[in-house]
């Protein structure tokens, strides 16, 4: 998997996330993960994005 995210990436990643998380749910596609990834330069496979993902969601996906 990638390298780690210092503080500054992830705090945009959260904004990334606000800005994609048009319906305001609280939670965005896979994809559209993948590609604000893929934006800050950081590519992951199905089974490292999945990782990642479930890593990070503090709700379990609710």
């Amino acid at each position: 998997m990638s390298e780690a995210l210092d503080e500054e990436q992830v705090a945009m990643l959260r904004r990334a996330f606000q800005m994609f998380d048009s319906s305001k749910l609280g939670k965005i596609e896979k994809e559209k993960v993948r590609t604000i990834m893929n934006t800050l330069g950081h590519t992951f496979d199905d089974m490292e994005l999945d990782a990642l993902l479930e890593e990070e969601d503090k709700e379990g996906g609710k």
